[in-house]
């Protein structure tokens, strides 16, 4: 004999929160809903949506033993299915969408807030009506002439340039998702795709398509700006090869999506730019895409007009959005057949030959290109070898790369030792950190010193943790320089803002210094360098929220890059150490990476997945 478990004794097990408890019981008042099944099923949703799933799927649960953090919760088990979902679905808190239920229960068993089953629903119309949609007004002589020019013949491909077949998807359809690691060219290779769509106009006698740059966060946005002016400034093997007229006409300028849209300032989750006031734009080119949710895509698709093209970026084995939904993973699911387009087949084969039913894929599977080839690390590379291990599922592989003595970009070091672990930690900070305390170095010459090097961490809190990393950095700075660290604005203190601030133009992300007074003054400064690599001083009392930033989570760290990188893991299994987050933390380092972890939690990482309940793939791809 079991027992359905009570909200209470989730609640006081911490399994569900406060928000979870409160919006269930509310909801089955207002619907005066008594079901101890419904207003549990109600709780779990709300509790799967603050933990990045879109939905929750009540087959997967139903008539399973209950587990919380501290284990089983004895004797309880969840509803059995068919009864709970059956009561589910006849309960006046849910709806099929169309009424003003809070609750949407699809014929799969999952069940959605009703706010996040339209923008889902939403997403999918309007990926799939995007993926329809082809240019019929193509120059195609005068695009295989761009291809060849701009992708030229390459020694170094072991099989066909991805690269060419993203450009040429681009070109013909109306949406093109172009997924790649760090290194593998996806900016390189958007700046060529913008540089052939700019011909294509020219060509016509057309107006010049309107370019839209965004990117989720500040500091992404500021990224890709400055990989497209690398890009079209490019020599050698990898340069731009297209007239002065046609590179002028490229932009440079990046957005992040919130700025783009509008927010509207008395209401966060609205924007100035909707369907019904549409983006004045062409071409819509959206960087590190896996970083942005399930709400905020919607949005932005939806301010995109029929005619433009929309081209997302990203890397899909990243750490998806903090926020529900991981867009990206789900659009380019399932694996096995992406790069495996009609487009791609007729570029591969010698001869056009008729597909295979088995090779022809949803109108979705044509719009996908996964760039594969790594051009900033090579087959010996220990960063390299170590990213395909983790992503492969190979913890033997992974294990063999971080201790193997002749590939010192990647090194493993046991927390377990803790005289190794300490000296891990002094020397990389005494070496990275302490520069930037030097008077020689000027606000600028401090910023690009620190950013050279960070440690990243799974979790915020405890020994492992962001704010004990934090503090620890601090300790061997104020031992190394003498500076006190315990004041607030002590200079060379490294912030890192967490909130949009449209009126100074900070963004989430950015990071800064707290800089010595000017003469005649005895105020500090916080030092931050813009988009154009222009110094900006604010008044500390002026910041949005920040904190210090010596450490910081791997979540935060998307979007950015540095030479070397300590990954500190931490020393017990934690639900938040997935392959995904190890990835993720891995590849933000262009040299070096340290991983300060046990045999056991790096096992744990590479074999546990990141599993987001949501039913996008599966509506995108007809499962």
């Amino acid at each position: 004999m079991f027992m359905i478990p009570t909200l209470d004794e989730l609640y006081n097990k911490g399994y569900l929160s406060r928000l979870d408890l409160h919006f269930a019981r509310a909801m089955g008042r207002l619907a005066n809903e008594r079901s101890d099944a419904v207003l549990l099923a109600a709780a779990l949703c709300s509790r799967f949506i603050s933990r990045g799933h879109v939905c929750v799927d009540l087959n997967t649960l139903a008539g399973r033993p209950v587990v919380t953090h501290d284990g089983e919760l004895s004797g309880a088990r969840w509803p059995a299915g068919p009864d709970w979902r059956g009561s589910v679905q006849a309960s006046p808190m849910t709806g099929s969408g169309e009424s003003a239920a809070p609750l949407v229960l699809d014929t799969k068993g999952r069940l959605y807030l009703a706010r996040y089953w339209h923008y889902q629903q939403f997403l999918v119309r309007a990926l799939l009506e995007r993926a329809g949609h082809t240019d019929k007004t193509l120059d195609t002589g005068l695009l295989e002439t761009g291809l060849d020019r701009l992708f030229p013949a390459s020694p170094d491909l072991s099989g066909p340039d991805m690269q060419r077949l993203a450009a040429k998807v681009s070109l013909g359809r109306h949406l093109t998702i172009i997924s790649g690691g760090p290194g593998t060219g996806k900016t390189s290779t958007v700046v060529k795709i913008l540089a052939l769509a700019i011909e294509q106009a020219l060509n016509a006698g057309l107006e010049i398509p309107h370019i839209l740059m965004a990117a989720p966060t500040g500091k992404a946005a500021a990224r890709l700006k400055e990989a497209v002016i690398n890009a079209k400034t490019a020599k050698g093997a990898g340069a731009l090869v297209c007239s002065d007229e046609v590179r002028t006409h490229i932009p440079e300028e990046a957005a992040t999506i919130h700025r783009l849209l509008g927010v509207m300032r008395d209401r966060s989750n609205r924007f100035f730019h909707d369907s019904g006031n549409p983006l004045a734009v062409d071409i819509l080119i959206v960087d590190e895409a896996s970083m942005v949710d399930l709400s905020l895509m919607a949005n932005l698709i939806a301010a995109v007009p029929s005619h433009a093209r929309l081209i997302l970026l990203g890397d899909k084995d990243q750490l998806a959005s903090v926020e529900a939904g991981a867009i990206l993973g789900d659009i380019c699911t399932p694996p096995e057949v992406i790069n495996r387009s009609a487009v791609l087949t007729e570029t591969v084969r010698p001869e056009p030959q008729p597909l295979h039913d088995s090779e022809v894929q949803p109108e979705i599977g044509q719009c996908i290109v996964n760039l594969t080839h790594s051009y900033r690390f090579d087959s010996r590379s220990g960063i390299g070898r170590l990213a395909l291990a983790i992503n492969s599922g190979n913890a033997d592989e992974a294990l063999a790369v971080l201790e193997d003595k002749t590939m010192p970009e990647a090194v493993l070091v046991d927390p377990g030792d803790l005289n190794r672990k300490k000296e891990c930690i002094e020397s990389l900070v005494r070496h990275y950190y302490v520069p930037c305390f030097e008077d020689s170095m000027a606000g600028a010459g401090q910023l690009e010193q620190f950013s050279q090097f960070r440690i990243l961490c799974a979790l915020r809190r405890g020994d492992d943790g962001v704010e004990t990393l934090n503090s620890t950095a601090a300790g061997i700075l104020k031992k190394y320089t003498g500076i006190d660290t315990s004041r607030e604005w002590y200079p060379g203190r490294p912030i890192m803002v967490t909130r949009n601030d449209y009126q100074l133009n900070l963004f989430n992300g950015d990071v800064g210094l707290i800089v010595k007074p000017d003469a005649g003054t005895s105020r500090p400064a916080a030092f931050f360098m813009d988009s154009n690599k222009k110094a900006r001083m604010i008044s500390p009392a002026r910041l949005p929220v920040h904190e210090t930033v010596y450490a910081m989570t791997v979540h935060k760290s998307q979007g950015t890059e540095f030479d070397t990188v300590l990954l500190v893991l931490p020393r017990h299994v934690s639900p938040v150490v997935t392959r995904e987050l190890f990835y993720t933390a891995v590849t933000r380092a262009k040299k070096n990476v340290v991983v300060l972890a046990t045999s056991d939690i790096i096992r744990q990482a590479v074999r546990t997945r990141v599993q987001r309940a949501s039913g996008l793939s599966e509506q995108l791809w007809g499962a």
